[in-house]
């Protein structure tokens, strides 16, 4: 992306985002408390395993609706309510897309994980043009396992190696994914983070983190599926727990979802 490609974009959106916040600062207030509530859960819970099996606790509970107003949520392409600088409310909402996943879980895995990063993506099975080409058409998250960082896509429910510091390759199945740097700085332009300084040392971390990750790679599919259903397990016997974190903030997330209604 060109200097100038990047002034435009963060002049574009720093402006509309200003204005958005403005007229919907109460409503920013309410997700940012309810992502308190979630990381206080975590906390909770969270003892000496690794970030990936939390990641894993996230994912089941996500797709169950567990932290969506009407406990569903919905991956869809068409237009939806959407705050660009809160782009994880949206899971609130109950309807979105992959970067909306992306955001919601680096806004509360930011307490608990060294680099909890997002990394955009290019899958060949989608729109495949100059653009996508570029930017990437997907966005998944970073997690850890023993020391090493692995892909893990929320909205398909499956964790990536990293087979070179641009390809992500499937843990279990023949499915790989290119990095797309450039489309990580796009995407923190349209959502506020409008300091490239910012981006380039994220890019730094991601380099040594894949890097190393590609030269070191441990987990077997078989360990895997004992994480998977370990955390199927997890989250049964806490049943109880969960049960009452709804109940504490139905009203909560409905006020959430209420206003995202009603967005100017």
């Amino acid at each position: 992306m060109t200097e100038d490609k990047i002034e435009q974009v963060k002049l574009k959106h720093s402006e509309r985002n200003l204005l958005l916040f403005n007229q919907n600062n109460e409503l920013v207030s309410m997700y940012d408390e309810y992502v308190g509530k979630i990381v206080e859960l975590f906390d909770f819970i969270k003892k000496n395993d690794s970030d990936l099996f939390y990641t894993l606790v996230f994912n089941i509970l996500l797709e169950v609706g567990f932290f969506s107003a009407d406990r569903r949520l919905e991956y869809i392409d068409e237009e939806y309510p959407e705050l660009l600088f809160r782009p994880g409310m949206n899971i609130v909402y109950g309807k979105g897309q992959c970067r909306n996943v992306a955001f919601f879980y680096e806004n509360i895995f930011a307490y608990f994980c060294n680099y909890p990063l997002k990394a955009c993506c290019f899958d060949k099975n989608f729109a495949d043009d100059e653009t996508t080409n570029t930017y990437g058409n997907h966005v998944i998250n970073l997690t850890n396992y023993e020391g090493i960082t692995y892909g893990f896509d929320l909205t398909n429910h499956c964790a990536f190696r990293i087979k070179d510091p641009n390809t992500f390759s499937g843990v279990g199945f023949d499915y790989t994914l290119e990095y797309k740097p450039n489309g990580d700085l796009l995407l923190d332009l349209t959502t506020g983070l409008d300091k490239k300084s910012y981006f380039l040392k994220e890019k730094k971390i991601k380099d040594y983190l894949f890097k190393i990750a590609a030269q070191n790679d441990i987990l077997s599919l078989e360990h895997y599926k004992k994480l998977v259903n370990d955390a199927n397990i997890f989250i049964r016997e806490r049943k109880p727990l969960f049960q009452s974190f709804l109940l504490d903030n139905e009203e909560l997330t409905h006020e959430i979802k209420k206003k995202m209604l009603s967005l100017k």
